[in-house]
């Protein structure tokens, strides 16, 4: 089973270019705008793994930061969101200490993606320098929740 995944990925990107399937995408922080359409199976790619990541960060905000359980879950679900892309290390073929989610999106995946020259509607979400934020923001998050729970914890800062 854990074949399939790449396998299925293999299939895809073989077909995509004689199928002429459109991958659309949303920007999150612009909604009004209408969806970037490309026919690329690389922007799939992106796609999925920023809303992958997207997520883990909701995840991480909605834990209940009140007991050091709930911390722990917090900073785990940001971590996979930053750090550990475990989830996905079959489907991208990556290992899995290699790359969090965000910086292999931003690092392997967005380089990839060739926009029409005619086009100026560049997702904003899906550029470089963007990404590059909301894995500082990520990152900044968990470091937070560890801070609360060494706070809850009583630990004695020096």
């Amino acid at each position: 089973m854990s074949h399939f995944p790449r396998q299925l990925l293999g299939a895809v990107e073989a077909r995509a270019l004689q199928i002429q399937l459109d991958i659309s995408f949303a920007t999150v922080f612009h909604p009004r705008k209408p969806p970037v359409t490309l026919q690329s199976i690389v922007f799939e790619h992106a796609s999925l793994l920023f809303n992958l990541a997207s997520l883990y960060s909701q995840l991480g905000s909605q834990a209940d930061r009140s007991n050091a359980e709930g911390i722990k879950r917090a900073v785990s679900h940001y971590q996979v969101g930053f750090s550990i892309a475990y989830l996905l290390s079959d489907y991208l073929i990556i290992d899995k200490l290699s790359a969090g989610t965000l910086s292999y999106l931003n690092n392997a995946i967005l380089p990839k993606i060739v926009y029409p020259p005619d086009d100026d509607e560049i997702p904003l979400d899906l550029s470089p320098a963007f990404v590059q934020g909301l894995e500082s923001l990520m990152l900044a998050q968990a470091q937070e929740c560890s801070w609360q729970l060494a706070k809850i914890s009583k630990y004695m800062f020096v």
